[in-house]
């Protein structure tokens, strides 16, 4: 037995080499970027989740205020700027007046009695153009909302995402079927009581 073999094999297994420390901090260093890369990734996809559920509230909430202002209305009238339509204009049955008007990413709602503004609502679509339709017998108005193109292809593909809908209003449909209604109901007891 050879004592200096044995101390200097037992004195090398008592540390690390050189090739486990490289090993160690090369894995350590893959885990930590594989890791930032999932957190970066988690926050970009929460961000866009966060832009599409605020659109998409603004959208319904629109949807429904337009739609009940287009129910009620007895004329509309659509305003042109720079030969594009950027406001509605509704006539409500007692005489009060609603203003759409549509610009730089904003949907505006103001509703006025006579001289006085009454109220204002705002629904915001960032990096959209609005653009208003109605049709040639002024019972059908479209509000058709995308995002613009440029701001598409110019920013981070992940930062804006692609967004187009349209909000379809039949005007004036409720307050039609309402006369529609009280008139068959008039009629409907004078014949009940002719046939007595």
């Amino acid at each position: 037995m050879n004592p200096m073999r044995h101390t200097s094999s037992s004195s090398r297994r008592s540390g690390w080499t050189l090739i486990e420390m490289v090993l160690v901090v090369t894995a350590t260093t893959v885990l930590s970027a594989v890791g930032i890369s999932v957190i970066m990734l988690l926050m970009r996809m929460e961000q866009t989740g966060t832009v599409s559920l605020a659109r998409q509230r603004a959208t319904s909430s629109l949807a429904l205020q337009l739609r009940a202002d287009g129910h009620q209305s007895t004329n509309v009238e659509l305003v042109t700027d720079d030969n594009a339509p950027t406001q509605v204009r509704l006539t409500l049955p007692e005489g009060g007046t609603v203003t759409w008007s549509a610009r730089e990413g904003t949907v505006t709602r103001a509703v006025s009695d006579g001289d006085s503004e009454s109220g204002r609502n705002a629904f915001h679509f960032p990096d959209c153009s609005a653009r208003w339709t109605l049709t040639e017998d002024a019972r059908h108005l479209s509000l058709h909302l995308s995002t613009d193109a440029a701001t598409v292809t110019t920013s981070e593909p992940e930062s804006v995402e692609a967004f187009e809908t349209t909000i379809d209003v039949n005007l004036g449909r409720l307050s039609d079927l309402g006369r529609q209604l009280r008139f068959a109901s008039t009629a409907v007891p004078e014949n009940t009581s002719e046939a007595e």
